[in-house]
This record gives C-alpha cells, sequence and structure tokens, in this order.
C-alpha cells in the first residue's frame, strides 16, 4: 500500500505526507512515512488533536508556531504496532515564537540560578536542519 502526495488539513496544521506499507509475513511488515507541515500552531494542535497531547505532553506549557519535516521508518509487528529498535528517523524542525509559559523545567533552572530570563522562556526562531532518531 502507498500513499503518494497526500494532504490534510487538520486544526490549522496544513500537512502533506508519503508513505509505504509492504507486508513480509502475516507477523511483520515494514512501514516508511514522511510529513511535511509548514508553521501550525503548537497549543491548537495540543488542543484539538489527541495524539499530538498524548505524544508531545510538554507542548501543553508551549506557544508559538512549528514547522515539521521528517521522515520515519522501520518495521511493525503482528497487532501494527512499531518494533522499537527498528525505527530509524530524520528530519528537520523549526521553532518561531515559541514561549514556555509554566514549564517546570525552565522555571527550576531559572529559579537555582538565578536568571530570570529563563523563566517562561521564549525561543524567537530556531531550526534543526537534521534530526536524526534511531529508537530503541
Amino acid at each position: 500500500m502507498a500513499l503518494n502526495n497526500t494532504t490534510f488539513e487538520l486544526a490549522g496544521l496544513k500537512a502533506a505526507m508519503n508513505g509505504n506499507y509492504r507486508p513480509i509475513n502475516p507477523r511483520r511488515a515494514a512501514f516508511d512515512y514522511a510529513v511535511k507541515a509548514d508553521s501550525f500552531d503548537i497549543q491548537r494542535a495540543y488542543k484539538e488533536i489527541p495524539m499530538f497531547r498524548e505524544m508531545v505532553t510538554a507542548a501543553k506549557n508551549a506557544h508559538g508556531l512549528v514547522s515539521l519535516d521528517y521522515k520515519l521508518g522501520g518495521l511493525l509487528n503482528g497487532n501494527m504496532q512499531p518494533v522499537m529498535p527498528s525505527i530509524v528517523g530524520e528530519g528537520s524542525l523549526t521553532l518561531n515564537q515559541i514561549k514556555f509559559r509554566g514549564f517546570k523545567l525552565l522555571n527550576g533552572i531559572s529559579e537555582s540560578t538565578s536568571k530570570e530570563k529563563l523563566k517562561d522562556g521564549e525561543v524567537k526562531k530556531w531550526s534543526s536542519n537534521r534530526i536524526s532518531r534511531t529508537m530503541s
């Protein structure tokens, strides 16, 4: 099965994706997936997309825009769940005007170092051209 140049809109998020599913045997399959989403609002996605809320719990306290261009692939077991050691991904992530309100980690560091600027910190623009991840 293949998804080619598939697009969707959800919670103000416009995304384009490609993906492939290839059965290996009745208990194993391979997949690859690529997604690109430009400038979506973190809070809107957190409030309106249950899976986003579940997977990106730190987004609860983040406000701003995010862009993502990511590829992911690996194996699935007989229950269609990822075989975590097989998962490999890479891509880029861009944060624009991100504010962390009530973020315990930053506020704790701010308090212990007396650096007020870290409390409810803000990132004006940050981009990673390459995020690679092997899950295990």
